[in-house]
């Protein structure tokens, strides 16, 4: 891995600001919970590239956590440069938690979707279970605009969970139009002047069958679309004012954020599987698995317009974008160092990090894994 984790580490250089030898640390951290699909500091130390014994190097890993600082910027910025987001910019908000003990760990994430699947952006860890409130919402939500700047929000998604009147009210003020589903007792208003369920607008669908109305919700225009599921359910979406897209298949970009907790979790870094309790060192294994993730989007997007992934006949893809990469990634830490000489290691992992389009003698290399 001699090669991939000297340009990992000449990457990291360019966004972080930290000691020489931190570089390396973090650099082998992310490479470790790739090649191992492992968060577990214990199995990390056994494949970190050192002389020291791996007890030695299981400290180095611990110290790594307990005193090296991460901006939530600079990291934000890396996960960027590796997997920009595309030119039509949808935000999608959600948390992941999970118990460890006595202890409960509830990631606030928002992300931006990318080719069927979220890439995390900036995170926070809730000091409770159960829901976030509005201000620590507003507060991710401004971070993730902040490091996104001047590039334009097509839309937000979110699922019934982050409703409310302030909430909205805060997003219609930050110019961020929104597409969100609401709760079937939430209060609409009605023709006559007064209010009813928003449930009341829809039980006469059949299965399958849509519709949308323009009303108000919280005072404010609204479209307003229910669509009665297969298991009999209602889903109803609020969207804001300018959209103009199909309202179901935009919020169903939603489901892209379920699909990123998967892959960090049971679908790939089993991430749930810590044993870290302090929420800074907690965040800082986000961090790193954060910019795992986006590296093996990026590869995955790669690879897949060189070689497509096959389509099932539900007409689904048989593995998502990121499993696509991961798995790649995974067989070339593997077999690229006993692979033959003459193939263009450096080559190849400089150009893994690098925004530059892939070099024409890298073509059959990057298919081939």
């Amino acid at each position: 891995m001699k090669h991939c984790s000297k340009a990992l580490t000449e990457f990291l250089y360019t966004h972080f600001s930290m000691h020489l030898a931190r570089y390396d640390v973090m650099a082998q951290l992310i490479l470790g919970i790739v090649k191992m699909g492992s968060v577990q500091l214990t199995t990390l130390s056994r494949v970190f590239d050192s002389q020291a014994k791996s007890a030695s190097t299981l400290r180095r890993l611990q110290r790594f956590f307990v005193q090296q600082k991460l901006s939530w910027r600079a990291v934000a910025n890396a996960i960027l440069a590796l997997k920009p987001p595309p030119d039509k910019l949808i935000l999608t908000m959600d948390r992941t938690n999970w118990a460890f003990g006595s202890l409960d760990i509830n990631f606030l994430v928002v992300g931006y979707v990318v080719e069927g699947i979220t890439i995390p952006l900036v995170w926070l860890l809730l000091d409770h279970k159960g829901n976030s409130d509005t201000d620590t919402r507003v507060l991710l939500l401004q971070r993730a605009l902040s490091v996104l700047g001047d590039r334009p929000i097509h839309c937000f998604l979110a699922d019934r969970e982050f409703i409310g009147k302030a909430w909205f009210s805060t997003l219609r003020d930050m110019g961020v139009s929104l597409c969100i589903r609401i709760k079937n007792t939430t209060l609409l208003r009605h023709s006559n002047g007064g209010t009813r369920h928003a449930k009341t607008f829809f039980e006469d669908l059949s299965q399958g069958e849509s519709r949308t109305l323009a009303t108000k919700l919280w005072g404010k225009d609204m479209q307003i679309t229910g669509l009665r599921l297969a298991s009999g359910e209602l889903l109803i979406v609020a969207v804001s004012p300018p959209l103009t897209d199909i309202h179901l298949p935009l919020y169903a970009q939603r489901w892209t954020i379920e699909c990123l907790f998967k892959s960090l979790k049971t679908h790939g870094f089993f991430l749930e599987s810590t044993h870290l309790k302090h929420h800074d060192r907690l965040s800082k294994l986000m961090s790193l698995c954060a910019i795992a993730f986006a590296w093996c989007v990026k590869v995955g997007s790669l690879k897949h317009s060189l070689k497509p992934i096959s389509i099932k006949n539900h007409t689904r893809r048989l593995v998502s974008i990121f499993t696509y990469g991961f798995q790649a990634l995974q067989c070339v830490l593997n077999k690229a160092s006993s692979a033959k000489k003459y193939l263009p290691w450096k080559d190849f992992f400089a150009f893994l990090f690098s925004p530059n389009p892939l070099p024409a003698h890298l073509v059959n290399l990057t298919v081939v894994y």
